[in-house]
């Protein structure tokens, strides 16, 4: 059962899937520079993305990960 799942999973994605995930460009919320998916950070929380430099500017969690300003996540990526 589970292969099965695992197959219709498969044909149900493009051939070049990955490859169109990670041509995406997303913005950096504090500098607004466009970056490619797999150069910035994210909010566990909101999804807000960070760019290296804005990741930098934020104030640390207690675990020591930048905090978003959303106050409810960490910056991780």
């Amino acid at each position: 059962m589970l292969q099965e799942f695992l197959d219709a999973a498969n044909a149900a994605q493009r051939r070049d899937w990955l490859d169109a995930y990670f041509s995406d460009q997303e913005f950096g919320r504090g500098c607004g520079e466009s970056y490619r998916f797999e150069n910035v950070s994210f909010c566990t929380a909101c999804g807000r993305t960070y760019c290296y430099r804005c990741k930098g500017d934020q104030p640390l969690a207690a675990n020591g990960n930048a905090a978003c300003v959303c106050g409810d996540g960490e910056v991780v990526g």
